[in-house]
């Protein structure tokens, strides 16, 4: 098992694959280290057949390191057929009292939808984006009594193939490894990056990975956009 208080993260690039390991409590980073790899993630043309022996060695510098062995990670990827949902869940009521049971069933309504509608993809990321009592917006879960008459939740959905999802679990079964989450890496680091610019109201970030460039906008703390394109630095370079 992963030595109590200690978090792994493998972020799965298509050019490079990187280790962290992290201490749950204080979130200081234990080791890390990472290697050049070549992978395709296009569903099409999917090739990670490089990716075994580079992650094996990773794991093993990673566990001498820290004296302990991994069996859990957490998975940072992005892949070129990754998109986003917009959906708007409403229920109305006749002045009912507001508690908490009320949004997550809406929040697993939402979910239930997207998986119903979306059987071949795998949600990534379920993200509430704003909360509406009768006219009144909220961006977080209220922390107040409120009485109302109608709740519409906004939500995103960040998915991708299952068909890759399944590729990848194999791949780390190969290494003994299981996924405990799976995060997509632009989302993920922008999201990081966006609590350094609290004085900016919008933000948009460009992360140019090897095959494919992501571009995702904030509004605040809050995900307004997020779309993959086909170009990366690999396109630019050939085109040089």
């Amino acid at each position: 098992m992963n030595k109590k208080g200690l978090n792994t993260y493998i972020d799965f690039g298509s050019s490079r694959i990187r280790i962290g390991v992290f201490d749950l409590e204080s979130s200081k980073n234990i080791f890390t280290s990472e290697k050049d790899c070549i992978s395709n993630f296009n569903e099409k043309y999917f090739d990670i057949s490089k990716s075994n022996e580079v992650i094996n060695s990773l794991i093993k510098v990673a566990e001498k390191k820290i004296d302990n062995h991994i069996k859990n990670i957490n998975l940072m990827i992005d892949t070129p057929d990754m998109f986003s949902i917009d959906i708007s869940i409403k229920r109305t009521f006749d002045k009912k009292k507001y508690s908490n049971s009320d949004i997550l069933s809406l929040l697993q309504e939402g979910k239930n939808l997207i998986q119903n509608n979306y059987f071949d993809k795998k949600i990534v990321h379920m993200i509430a984006k704003k909360f509406i009592f009768d006219d009144i917006e909220y961006f977080e879960i209220p922390n107040e009594e409120l009485n109302y008459n109608s709740l519409i939740v906004d939500l995103k959905f960040i998915c991708f193939s299952k068909n890759i999802f399944k590729n990848l679990q194999d791949i780390f079964n190969i290494n003994h490894l299981v996924i405990n989450n799976i995060y997509s890496s632009s989302y993920a680091r922008s999201a990081n990056y966006n609590l350094n610019f609290e004085n900016y109201k919008k933000k948009i970030f460009l992360d140019i990975g090897y095959n494919k460039s992501t571009v995702i906008v904030f509004e605040d703390k809050r995900l307004l956009f997020f779309n993959v394109l086909p170009v990366g630095g690999n396109h630019i370079t050939k085109d040089i």
